[in-house]
């Protein structure tokens, strides 16, 4: 079964139930909407398509799942910080908005990330630990 967890392309927006019921019309596959316990479902997600904000995007590449990213149209540090932070961490495929609204680039986008190895540098997990420090040495 392949599992497909979907944060919408314009934010942290629920699927209309309709929109969700036509998603999930085969059994093959599952879709979870924006959920809360996001994590959780990012470690078990086969595949996420997000919109590329910083702290998603960041919690899929610590968790090692494969990722579409679609940053809004023009902002400023979706398209330019966030994106520099991920291609440093080889993590997750960015996709153009413009890209991402054509059904066939979409769905040929999917299928290549989802049979890619992923091979992301770690995110680092000391960062209390180092502003502790450093705010000992000023002190």
């Amino acid at each position: 079964m392949f599992s497909f967890v979907g944060g919408g392309l314009g934010g942290r927006t629920h699927y209309q139930d309709g929109a969700a019921r036509q998603f999930s019309t085969s059994s093959r596959k599952k879709v979870h909407p924006v959920v809360d316990q996001g994590p959780r479902w990012h470690q078990v997600g086969h595949l996420a398509v997000v919109q590329g904000g910083l702290t998603t995007c960041m919690e899929l590449t610590a968790c090692g799942t494969p990722f579409i990213y679609v940053p809004l149209r023009r902002h400023f540090e979706q398209n330019l910080h966030v994106r520099h932070r991920l291609d440093r961490h080889r993590a997750g495929r960015h996709l153009a908005y413009e890209e991402a609204s054509d059904p066939d680039l979409l769905a040929a986008a999917i299928a290549a990330e989802v049979r890619r190895t992923v091979d992301y540098l770690p995110v680092s997990t000391d960062g209390a630990a180092r502003a502790a420090r450093l705010l000992g040495d000023l002190l």
